[in-house]
């Protein structure tokens, strides 16, 4: 293909033999990327831009090998990128064209490194493609947005561009497509992480992720992440969580239990989001308070074993007013086996010293007392966070 490059019938043979060798084949991605097979493309698709055959057998040839990092770098080394920009532009017409470039341009968003150009190249080409209101090449562009977001310019690109309000109407209008919203729902996470942009994240967000996971309750990949979503808006935002709370998100944080009561990666999450929502004002969200509560009894009693989900659970009820608990004992008692059963777990002490705390401290000290005396490791943390606070 390099010898007789300006030759239709050789490239159009060469890049359906590529497609063949390097589909599923590991091996034949890294020898067609050690002998010159990057170049040979880029030359070919630079050459036959006229012949959609052509171009798209090309693109299906480095959308097969395009995961391979140096694959990235040798496209983007050798005007690859600039060329791929083009094709997608002059063939708009063109669904399959359209989606391999989306394809390919997803995978270079996967370079960790990208230099800022290269990074508003992407993005800018893949809203253009985005725009046709495909599902399949919104969602390579989620995809890119995603990869964009872990590197060390992507996130500011993305709030140049206002790149969220994308987000949201993808996930308004591919409200069907789960796969979509569950990496929507990643990104507001991420977003979510990142102090400078969490603030400026509208409350439209919030109803997007609780609507979303409303309509797939069924899928427990998008529950975690929807879940692990609301929990970093909320996290140390006392506006979002409020919103969260309003918005019946402690509802559908019990649904989400209720559907995955086995899938322990729920319950943790599930816990981490009630430790970021509380104390929730039982004047005004009676319900929530105890549909709250019961979920902290249910997730430790239902995992005794996980210590992951008892921290996470600990944590949760040190957020809480004992006059918002509808009945103390029954967390009281869900401390007490759990330490029975975790008393040498390390790691465990900490939360459960701090979630026994507000026992102590409101007219269950006789409970809490016994429950340290039984706990020598707790007692110990116990009172070494006591002296702290003072």
């Amino acid at each position: 293909m390099l010898t007789l490059d300006t030759t239709e019938e050789i490239q159009e043979y060469g890049c359906m033999a590529l497609i063949n060798l390097t589909a599923d084949e590991l091996n034949n991605k890294i020898r067609v990327k050690n002998n010159g097979g990057v170049m040979a493309i880029v030359c070919c698709l630079q050459n036959f831009h006229n012949c959609s055959d052509i171009v798209l057998s090309a693109l299906k040839t480095l959308g097969n090998i395009i995961e391979l990092d140096e694959v990235c770098r040798q496209l983007v080394d050798e005007g690859g990128l600039k060329t791929i920009v083009n094709i997608a532009s002059r063939y708009k017409d063109n669904g399959d064209i359209q989606l391999f470039a989306a394809m390919v341009l997803s995978g270079l968003s996967e370079i960790k490194d990208l230099g800022s150009d290269v990074i508003h190249t992407v993005d800018a080409a893949l809203m253009s493609i985005c725009s046709l209101d495909d599902p399949h090449l919104s969602m390579y562009a989620c995809q890119a947005m995603e990869n964009l977001l872990n590197t060390e310019r992507g996130p500011r690109t993305f709030t140049d561009e206002k790149r969220l309000d994308v987000i949201l109407k993808m996930m308004k209008d591919f409200s069907d497509h789960p796969e979509i919203i569950r990496v929507c729902c990643k990104i507001i996470a991420m977003l979510a992480l990142v102090e400078d942009i969490k603030k400026e994240i509208p409350y439209q967000a919030v109803s997007m992720v609780i609507e979303s996971l409303k309509n797939f309750v069924q899928l427990d990949d998008l529950q975690i992440v929807g879940c692990g979503a609301l929990s970093s808006l909320s996290e140390n935002n006392k506006t979002l969580a409020q919103s969260i709370v309003e918005n019946d998100g402690v509802g559908v944080l019990a649904s989400a239990l209720e559907r995955h009561q086995s899938e322990e990666r729920v319950h943790v999450v599930v816990m981490i989001t009630l430790a970021n929502l509380l104390p929730i004002d039982k004047e005004k969200h009676g319900t929530a308070c105890e549909t709250a509560a019961s979920l902290i009894e249910q997730s430790m009693s239902m995992f005794p074993e996980i210590v992951a989900v008892q921290v996470a659970a600990c944590e949760a009820i040190a957020k809480f007013r004992i006059a918002d608990l509808p009945d103390p004992s029954v967390l009281i008692d869900s401390l007490k086996h759990v330490l029975r059963r975790h008393k040498d777990k390390s790691e465990l002490m900490k939360p459960a010293a701090a979630a026994l705390r507000i026992f102590w401290q409101d007219g269950y000290r006789k409970e809490a007392d016994e429950i340290l005396e039984c706990t020598p490791a707790l007692k110990s943390v116990f009172l070494s966070t006591e002296i702290d606070e003072k």
